[in-house]
């Protein structure tokens, strides 16, 4: 009987996608008078009124093979949001995987359920919004069919989600003051997918291309008429509390050295954030003395390389829209930017132009600063207007052009000054206001058959340097299920660093090029699942001589085996050109290996250790690293690192060790994060870490109240402590967001 319901389902499946044919799968919104309460279970009125999107099948296998364990979506709409119900039926409800409780984890390695909406109805970009059963929301926004996709995009949209006897259920409510559209009477693009763990089941609604964000093959949302939107404003003020003291009176202020605080320090501050949408696809943003205190400290890392240590953005002002900078010459690195007195951007899509106007007036980092510190604590800080356009345009079917204009009005610098002695070199702060000007032009270029390319040229003036010059990219790269095959070519003229971008230490000064290749063979047979092997070789030399900056080869192999367990190996040689002083320069041939054993490296419950050793820069390398990840109970997950480096002379004959950067010695890195999802508006988050190159041990704790959408109470404690001095730093700090919306 089984049997001849499931061939009975097989059989009108295919007929279905035949019968589709050139016309698109549909699901119809329906106009509800009430709107469902998102509490995860699909009792309200309103859903028995939806019609019922049904037939997921097998993702990734070109064929609409149904899908074993089927999931039901209903579609429901007001003036205010839309609204989503999912029925996700499992025969194990007990072997459900949901761990995930922080917002942007990775869910697609628990079961999920994902929505992706094409509200531009252009047909390449989309958003991405997924939760888990615990109701944890993962949010996205893509372009290009995938080639760019802004992880930082955050919405306040909100999920409901319940484990039931044969099924686990999700409510979605998208407000559409979240979305950039165009108007939903024509229709717009949708799909669904769903990820099943406890059959390793991976279904979709319309687009079974291997390509997931494929966005042309995607369904139809039609439904959606007389929406009655019009213009939103958004009002968020803030209002913060401090206090702050050291166990050591008249202790150095840790995050000043120049200033002496005795005592206890009491502060209060605000701001407000305002959002305010004229159209539905446009937004003007402004931010007055924004605060940032409830987000999470960086993770230590120790980082063997002469690179700046490159810091992800966190601040939710800068977070939404960054990725349209995501290019190979990254041109605008939010993260120069500090104190942030008042922030405003324009941002948006008409047609096929994206729009990204940003200008800040704070305090910048001085790019040498960070270069040598390697994104270390203490920097200087100078005053400074920003201003950055991103500029795209849809051409073709999936490709785009792209213009960026980046500039800095820094009005202080740094100078050298002697003083009475000899040797009393100082480094002075003047007022001396200077412009950073950078230009750049990209395209991007996207075929259906997995081969791509993409070019960037970027100009750079500076007028306190008096230089200009210019550094140019140009990459392509083939995929196929089994095949990544890449090349690419790059130059960095000697002048040009984009004060306020980010080019690797190592790439200034540069030409050369780098190919790539990667081969997967999926088995699943026996106990393999998947072996892949791969190798790249690259060669850098100094501009306009034969002078070589670097070069090197690596090749590496890996295996995944069904019951979880991960094998993988790599060996890197390279050789790097170092100017040791102004006259004598060394090549170091460097030779490392390196080995990972993991287990359940694809879940989000997985352990993970590390080791690397060999010749590096003049010294023996060891380097051993560990994680580990794991939910001890629905509600609660816990994880963790550490990293431990030993450096030691090496045997090589005349081959001096580079210990400007304090290499040398051994160093430990630990870090520990607890994060207790008490209910969905609850949950609590506890950091903590300790390393012995920078001589730190710090520790964060937030507690977050989500007590009206798009309101928060936020209460954080913070320690700082030196393991070099004898005195702590203690912040309490209480701050309260209340959302207006007009």
């Amino acid at each position: 009987m089984m049997t001849k319901k499931l061939l009975g389902l097989l059989v009108s499946t295919v007929l279905l996608f035949a019968v589709a044919g050139a016309s698109a799968r549909q699901v119809t919104a329906v106009r509800t008078q009430v709107p469902p309460k998102i509490d995860g279970h699909l009792t309200d009125i309103g859903w028995t009124q939806a019609e019922e999107t049904t037939g997921f099948v097998y993702r990734g296998v070109g064929l609409p093979w149904p899908a074993a364990q089927q999931t039901v979506v209903y579609t429901l709409y007001d003036d205010y949001a839309l609204y989503f119900g999912v029925a996700c039926y499992e025969t194990e409800v007990d072997r459900i995987v949901a761990d995930m409780v922080r917002h942007d984890d990775p869910l697609w390695l628990d079961d999920s359920f994902t929505i992706f909406l094409d509200t531009f109805d252009d047909g390449r970009s989309a958003y991405m919004l997924i939760v888990n059963p615990l109701g944890t929301r993962y949010d996205a926004y893509f372009t290009q069919d995938g080639q760019y996709i802004d992880s930082d995009w955050d919405g306040d949209w909100k999920a409901g989600t319940s484990i039931e006897q044969d099924r686990w259920v999700a409510e979605f409510m998208i407000p559409w003051r979240e979305l950039h559209y165009v108007d939903p009477s024509g229709g717009w693009g949708i799909d669904f997918w769903r990820n099943e763990m406890p059959d390793d089941e991976s279904s979709i609604w319309s687009n079974f291309d291997t390509n997931l964000y494929k966005v042309s093959e995607f369904g139809r949302l039609v439904g959606i008429d007389d929406l009655a939107t019009g213009v939103t404003v958004s009002f968020v003020p803030y209002g913060t509390a401090k206090r702050q003291w050291n166990d050591v009176e008249d202790a150095i202020r840790w995050d000043d050295p120049t200033l002496i605080e005795i005592g206890v320090e009491d502060k209060f501050n605000g701001g407000v954030d305002i959002d305010f949408r004229p159209f539905p696809a446009m937004s003007i943003v402004g931010s007055i003395n924004p605060d940032y205190a409830q987000i999470e400290s960086d993770l230590d890392e120790l980082n063997l390389s002469h690179d700046e240590l490159y810091l992800d953005e966190k601040r939710p002002f800068f977070r939404d829209g960054k990725s349209l900078f995501d290019l190979p010459l990254e041109l605008f690195y939010s993260r120069r930017l500090h104190d942030i007195y008042y922030a405003g951007k324009l941002y948006g899509k008409l047609g096929g132009l994206r729009y990204y106007i940003l200008d800040v007036e704070g305090s910048v980092a001085d790019k040498a600063d960070l270069t040598y510190y390697r994104g270390d604590w203490w920097v200087d800080r100078f005053s400074a207007n920003v201003a950055a356009v991103r500029l795209t345009h849809d051409v073709f079917e999936s490709s785009a052009i792209g213009l960026t204009a980046i500039n800095k009005y820094q009005r202080e610098r740094m100078i050298e000054q002697w003083g009475p002695g000899p040797f009393d070199l100082e480094y002075v702060k003047v007022k001396e206001p200077f412009n950073d000007t950078t230009l750049g032009l990209d395209f991007s270029w996207a075929t259906d058959f997995g081969l791509q390319a993409m070019g960037e040229f970027a100009y750079q003036i500076n007028s306190e340097r008096d230089i200009d010059d210019y550094a140019w990219y140009m990459g392509a790269e083939w995929n196929d299920p089994n095949w990544m095959i890449g090349v690419q070519a790059q130059q960095v003229r000697p002048k040009f660093d984009a004060e306020m971008g980010y080019i690797p230490y190592t790439d200034l000064d540069t030409l050369g090029g780098y190919v790539y290749a990667e081969y997967i063979w999926g088995i699943w047979e026996g106990w393999f699942k998947d072996v892949y092997v791969g190798a790249d070789y690259y060669h850098y030399n100094e501009n306009e001589t034969t002078t070589l900056a670097y070069q090197g080869w690596s090749g590496y192999a890996g295996v995944d085996l069904l019951w979880g367990l991960t094998l993988y190996g790599s060996y890197w040689s390279y050789y790097d050109t170092e100017e040791m002083n102004e006259t004598s320069r060394y090549t170091y041939q460097n030779g490392t290996y390196s080995g990972t054993i993991g287990f359940n490296l694809d879940r989000y419950s997985g352990l993970g250790l590390t080791y690397v050793g060999g010749d590096f820069y003049g010294y023996d390398l060891n380097y051993w690293e560990l994680e580990c990840s794991f939910a001890p109970f629905s509600g609660l997950t816990i994880e963790g690192g550490v990293e431990y480096e030993k450096l030691t002379d090496s045997d090589i004959i005349g081959a001096p060790g580079i210990d400007d950067l304090g290499w040398g010695g051994e160093h430990w890195f630990a870090n520990l994060g607890i994060t207790a999802k008490f209910i969905d508006e609850v949950w609590l988050r506890v950091f903590g870490q300790r390393n012995t190159l920078y001589g730190r041990e710090e520790l964060n704790a937030l507690l977050a109240y989500n007590y009206l959408p798009g309101s928060y109470i936020y209460l954080v404690y913070n320690l700082l402590q030196p393991t070099t001095r004898e005195e702590t730093e203690h912040i309490l700090f209480l701050k309260l967001t209340f959302a207006l919306d007009i």
